[in-house]
């Protein structure tokens, strides 16, 4: 894997964090900071997925209640549709 060294400015509190938990690991704090990026971007992938999938599944409802006649206090009373 190519690298390419650079320098970024942290909060000191930070800093320190990343170094106590590099020592304890083992590893260096550029080697923590690649990892929590690329963890962080993997979760924003998985996100967009369930996003889309919510805003799909959210436009077939939407389509399937625009047929049906629904009561106009639906949303103030649902509990009440819903459990009786």
């Amino acid at each position: 894997m190519d690298t390419v060294r650079t320098t970024i400015t942290l909060p000191a509190d930070l800093h320190e964090e990343l170094r106590l938990e590099a020592v304890k690991r083992r590893s260096s704090v550029g080697e923590l900071i690649t990892e929590r990026f690329r963890r962080k971007g993997s979760k924003e992938k998985k996100t967009s997925t369930s996003a889309s999938a919510l805003l799909s599944l959210s436009k077939k409802v939407r389509k399937i209640l625009k047929k049906e006649k629904l009561p106009k206090d639906l949303s103030s009373h649902h509990n009440e549709y819903a459990w009786g």
